[in-house]
């Protein structure tokens, strides 16, 4: 008899446990996008990644032509500039181009170091040659240079890139085609050790093994060929010159993105361009949180600038691939919200099963995504709580640079004599802007949460193991009449009921609770272990 009672209270416990999965389970439900939104972003991934699979890069021939290295040069750290112009030299080009600004004046001593041999170094059959320029920006300093080159493919490198020994000669392998006038090649962060810069690496990784593997192998297109180092023909890009120093946008001259216009104009003008994966250079970073998130928040606004502009461009409706990119990238910012506030949803309702599913959910699918960053260094694993929170927060930060996306200037390199900072009346806007469609995207959550049958759905009350059945069994207490009770009853408000107590019969015939109730009420019956509800009638 008494391991009957046990396997009966064993029975109720397993019973009252998938009882309660089966509630929390059905709470999936309650804002029906977050799973429909997650299956879209993950179908996405999947897509991108099976159609990456084809992307091989081009191998090296041997096929070789007259190289220039233009590289414009504001603010840049002097040990970093005099490392990567190491590395560049040690690719052998035909010329390098510096064009610093005048007021850089420690970039322009490390140069004419190089230039005048007073640096011990193994190869000096590159052509040095440094233009001051007194004019501010990115774009007349590329435009300078490039004029001013003379080998058939021109290299723009940012003053902070810092090349492989083998950048070269793979990055000029795709130009044997005679169609292709352009190439971007693979990126990384050089030597990483803070947070921002790890999950900057991070960042590159997935980027260069998803999104541009993916729009080369069958779109034959790029979203962008990355400033830090972007290959051109000189017979491509010369002609766009005129274009690049007079881009506007909704009637505003545009400051900075000027890889991506470059990479616009290019594909407009029927040019192909190649990835080459088997070339890398690297960019120290930023070892900070706030700089990384300035330089997210520029690239962002170049982004949508360039986004919008393809759009509407004839050219890019020719690439279904590329099209379909750009549509899902409108939404991405906000869909990716969606998960984190239904999340805190979840935490003021304390519905600690679901908020642990989605942590555990979480984890998972972002370990699978970097895993390429972690196939050289698996310790890199440590970074996934900080990618995890920076993406989300990254999303609100685009949010914030579509209503913002005519801001101009270099944010990252700022000086008060080029471009005054953006007041906090001009500032105000975009923060409500931003704000609000947060609370959107909540109140959205928020109606899908109160039109879902789950809200119906009883919350489960474990039952207590009782073992009572080990001690001396209680007195027997009489059962009142129920059928009494409610013959007894006056009727106040045509239900039929009018009694001022209920008295609820549990399980095992005791009185356990007793309370007013003037609506009809279901009484639980004990003719089976799995109790159910019958409407008192």
């Amino acid at each position: 008899m008494v391991h009957l009672l046990e396997l009966k209270q064993i029975y109720l416990s397993l019973a009252d446990l998938i009882h309660y999965i089966v509630y929390n389970i059905s709470l999936l439900d309650i804002p029906l996008p977050v799973g429909i939104i997650g299956m879209w972003r993950w179908s996405i991934w999947l897509f991108r990644k099976t159609i990456g699979l084809f992307y091989r890069p081009q191998p090296a021939t041997g096929y070789m032509t007259t190289t220039s290295i233009v590289i414009p040069v504001y603010n840049e750290n002097p040990d970093v500039f005099r490392l990567a112009l190491r590395s560049w030299l040690a690719n052998r080009p035909t010329e390098l181009i510096a064009v610093i600004d005048h007021s850089d004046e420690k970039c322009i001593s490390i140069f004419k170091e190089f230039q005048q041999g007073l640096v011990e170094y193994a190869f000096w059959d590159t052509k040095l040659e440094l233009i001051i320029t007194k004019k501010p920006g990115k774009r007349p300093a590329l435009v300078d240079g490039i004029l001013v080159a003379t080998g058939e493919i021109v290299f723009l490198v940012d003053s902070d890139t810092i090349w492989a020994e083998d950048v070269l000669v793979n990055s000029v392998a795709p130009f044997e085609d005679p169609k292709v006038g352009g190439v971007t090649i693979r990126q990384n962060v050089w030597q990483p050790s803070s947070v921002a810069q790890r999950v900057f690496d991070v960042y590159l990784d997935i980027r260069y093994s998803d999104e541009v593997r993916y729009l080369t192998a069958f779109g034959d297109v790029i979203t962008c060929l990355s400033g830090r180092t972007a290959v051109y023909r000189r017979t491509a890009v010369t002609p766009l010159l005129d274009d690049l120093m007079n881009e506007k946008f909704l009637g505003q001259k545009v400051i900075s993105g000027d890889d991506k216009c470059l990479t616009l104009l290019l594909q407009a003008n029927r040019w192909k361009v190649r990835y080459q994966e088997n070339a890398r250079v690297y960019t120290p970073g930023f070892g900070v949180f706030g700089g990384f998130q300035k330089q997210r928040l520029r690239w962002a606004r170049n982004s949508w600038r360039s986004d919008f502009k393809a759009l509407f461009s004839s050219w890019a409706w020719r690439k279904p691939f590329f099209i379909f990119h750009l549509i899902d990238r409108l939404f991405q910012p906000f869909t990716t919200l969606v998960a984190p506030i239904y999340c805190l949803f979840c935490i003021y309702q304390q519905r600690w099963f679901m908020v642990g599913l989605l942590i555990t959910w979480w984890s998972l699918s972002r370990l699978i995504k970097i895993r390429p960053h972690m196939q050289e260094k698996f310790s890199n694993i440590k970074i996934l709580p900080w990618y995890i929170g920076i993406s989300y927060w990254f999303a609100v930060v685009r949010i914030y640079a579509l209503f913002t996306m005519n801001q101009q200037g270099w944010i990252t390199r700022w000086n008060s004599s080029r471009m005054a900072l953006a007041g906090p009346l001009r500032l105000l806007p975009g923060y409500l802007a931003t704000a609000m469609t947060i609370v959107l995207i909540a109140l959205f959550i928020n109606v899908m949460h109160t039109k879902t049958d789950a809200k119906n759905y009883a919350t489960p009350a474990i039952h207590a193991v009782d073992r009572s059945y080990k001690t001396k069994p209680p007195a027997p207490t009489p059962r009142p009449s129920t059928t009494n009770s409610v013959a007894s009853g006056q009727h106040k408000d045509g239900s039929g009921l009018g009694l001022k107590n209920l008295h609820i019969i549990t399980a095992h015939g005791d009185i356990a609770e007793s309370f007013p109730v003037s609506t009809p009420v279901s009484i639980i019956t004990a003719t089976n272990p799995l109790s159910e509800a019958h409407s008192l009638r």
